[in-house]
């Protein structure tokens, strides 16, 4: 079929020759001294032939024109039928993809909401607020707050790290360094829980001098060296300040400073993992199209 295709103008040159030979050559036959005996007149003879070579002639040229019009329609069809096979193959990618970026978006958007209650969690600020109360003398409120509070973000923590896998080398790494972060500041919390343990426990008014002889103790093996350090280093910047009361306050509150960036560094490294994520989301509708 390719060959005929391509050599139609071959094939037609052939018949027209053809055509035109062999009527010279049937009447040469009538000019040659034969024994054998012609049944029909030349001229009858020559109608015939002429007849019988027009329809092997249009009979071959309807054949050509036959073959080479099938051909183009069965690579019309077989066209048309990749063609199809390519939409369809693409419509197909396009809803699988639809669905996978409904369900990556429904997964993303619940973390990023537990995500937030997390960040929202980490807040030194709110936590000074409550060692405010020292000064009023209000150790057993402010211990049961904070124990509430490390109560809630320990639970959101929990929640949070339901999303994320350690098969997946970026949520692995977030999960890491979100869990360094928490823990360095419910690590000041638990400081200043032991801080208030101090007041309550004591039962005898203790001092600065009091206090920092015993964080230096080396039998003090309880106390984080954080806490030591707050207590060792602290300085009444005023004489109010040698209040026990307010000595408190004191010590708790530069326990605070230590982390009081950590609710910012917890929100740049999820931000980071959530711009990451919606670029990877983003992608999904166009894969395999």
């Amino acid at each position: 079929m390719e060959w005929i295709k391509k050599h139609t103008t071959l094939l037609v040159v052939i018949i027209i020759a053809f055509a035109l030979v062999l009527p010279i050559c049937i009447n040469a036959l009538y000019l040659v001294n034969t024994d054998c005996e012609i049944l029909h007149k030349p001229s009858e003879w020559t109608t015939f032939w002429g007849s019988y070579l027009g329809a092997i002639i249009s009979a071959a040229v309807a054949f050509i024109i036959l073959h080479i019009q099938r051909g183009d329609n069965e690579q019309q069809i077989k066209d048309a039928q990749k063609d199809n096979d390519t939409q369809n193959k693409a419509n197909r990618n396009l809803q699988i993809n639809t669905l996978k970026y409904q369900q990556e978006q429904i997964r993303l958007n619940n973390f990023i909401a537990v995500s937030s209650k997390l960040i929202a969690s980490i807040n030194p600020m709110d936590v000074k607020i409550l060692c405010k109360q020292l000064r009023q003398d209000n150790v057993p409120q402010i211990e049961h707050d904070l124990l509430t509070c490390l109560n809630s973000i320990t639970s959101i923590q929990q929640e949070f790290c339901l999303h994320l896998s350690d098969k997946d080398g970026r949520q692995k790494r977030l999960g890491t360094d979100s869990n360094k972060i928490i823990a360095r500041y419910t690590d000041a919390l638990c400081d200043i829980q032991n801080l208030l343990t101090l007041v309550s426990v004591s039962g005898i008014p203790m001092t600065h001098d009091i206090l920092k002889a015993y964080a230096q103790s080396p039998e003090n093996k309880r106390m984080s060296a954080n806490l030591k350090t707050a207590i060792i280093n602290y300085t009444p910047a005023q004489i109010e300040d040698m209040k026990l009361e307010w000595m408190w306050e004191g010590i708790a509150l530069s326990l605070l400073d230590l982390v009081q960036n950590e609710s910012t560094n917890l929100y740049n490294i999820i931000d980071d993992y959530v711009s990451e994520e919606r670029t990877r989301i983003d992608k999904i509708l166009t894969e395999g199209i």
